[in-house]
């Protein structure tokens, strides 16, 4: 009876001490939040439906002031990026910020 216990009581401070190995280990690992900050000049909504470029359809342009702003190693247009309309919380956070305005 007590080597039973005594084996129990083993195996939950061996696991006990595997827990706090694990969040020892992972507290110091986190991701930075990208920041990057831009000015934006215009808005331009494309509407869903455009027959003459279904490829544009649902998106929003958004042109920043910067022209010479690198989106990394990319090929496209340094001036302005496109939202998908499925992105409506980045949409969101996009109109908030255009619409706050130094007074």
């Amino acid at each position: 009876m007590n080597l039973v216990l005594l084996e129990l009581v083993g195996v939950i401070i061996l696991k006990f001490l595997i827990l706090l190995l694990f969040v020892a280990f992972s507290l110091p690992l986190y991701a930075a939040d990208p920041e990057r900050v831009v000015n934006i000049k215009t808005l331009h909504p494309m509407g869903s439906s455009r027959p003459h470029c279904p490829s544009c359809q649902g998106f929003t342009r958004v042109y920043i002031k910067e022209s010479d702003v690198s989106w990394g190693n990319t090929t496209c247009r340094k001036d302005a990026a496109d939202l998908s309309k499925e992105d409506t919380q980045l949409m969101s956070v996009l109109l908030i910020a255009f619409l706050q305005v130094d007074l």
